[in-house]
């Protein structure tokens, strides 16, 4: 028992588990499985003031407000990042200046207050159910799922209306919101410019058949600590497997040492994912 409280800690953790930049040195080896050529890492932009942090208004009343970081130059392209259980849009901000992408905008969604059966009904941030620490219980909930995918195209649609071409658009997520993220990704009806999911496990729904023809050949990142107690890595090689047998240019990275949390090495090869797919124009 005090061994599952402790894995209900680390589900819960999210973005207080950005780790100390002291990890990044000995992460070094951490690369990787990949159907992709070797690609040549660009110099980090210079580092730019601070940008003012702002709110937008949930679409859906059940869900959260919007926290956006806007482009601290000329917006071209834009990340939506999801939460992990427990948490809030509000909490991962500091991911936007970590990324350090002039050309991006960051928009971080608040997922709905729901019971949640995990954590023995207590109420909290959740895109959906989990009802156990199984990769069946992880992922039950195909309805609330299906609530947050539409969530997120509704935010996707709303960058689109706003000016921004599908295609420069970019979802992601930690933990279960990396499971909402690949979910609404595969299943949108325009293209896409890539999918990141950090420490995550693949959704119930999308198949090959499943994903629409905009997004058959959607990037598709995938990153995970080794000694993850939550999401187990096989299920990100499984994954991994599993886009590749789709035909999908999908890559992982592996992180030894590092378990449900978040790393310095994660936002390197973020950064590289977002300027390979949405250089800057």
């Amino acid at each position: 028992m005090a061994m599952q409280y402790v894995m209900l800690a680390a589900l819960v953790a999210s973005s207080s588990a950005f780790m100390s930049s002291t990890m990044s040195s000995r992460l070094t080896a951490k690369r990787v499985w990949t159907n992709k050529a070797s690609y040549r890492v660009n110099a980090p932009a210079a580092r730019k003031a601070a940008v003012p942090l702002r709110m937008a208004s949930s679409t859906d009343a059940q869900y959260g407000k919007s926290f956006v970081v806007d482009a601290a130059e000329e917006h071209t392209a834009t990340v939506i990042w999801l939460h992990g259980l427990g948490d809030s849009g509000k909490e991962w901000t500091k991911l936007a200046s970590a990324i350090s992408v002039p050309w991006a905008k960051f928009v971080f969604p608040t997922a709905s207050r729901q019971p949640s059966t995990i954590c023995e009904g207590a109420t909290m941030n959740s895109w959906y159910d989990i009802t156990g620490l199984g990769v069946k219980e992880l992922r039950s909930d195909v309805e609330g799922i299906q609530k947050s995918i539409d969530h997120i195209h509704s935010l996707v649609k709303a960058e689109i209306e706003s000016g921004t071409p599908s295609e420069r658009i970019i979802l992601g997520g930690f933990s279960q919101g990396g499971c909402v993220a690949i979910a609404a990704a595969m299943k949108f009806e325009q293209e896409l410019g890539g999918v990141m999911a950090v420490s995550s496990w693949y959704p119930p729904c999308p198949s090959s058949s499943d994903a629409l023809a905009a997004n058959k050949k959607l990037p598709v990142m995938l990153c995970h600590g080794e000694v993850d107690p939550i999401a187990k890595v096989e299920w990100s090689r499984k994954a991994f497997e599993y886009l590749l047998d789709m035909d999908m240019p999908a890559e992982g990275n592996v992180y030894p040492g590092v378990g449900h949390e978040f790393t310095p090495a994660e936002v390197t090869d973020m950064k590289e994912f977002i300027q390979r797919n949405c250089p800057p124009t």
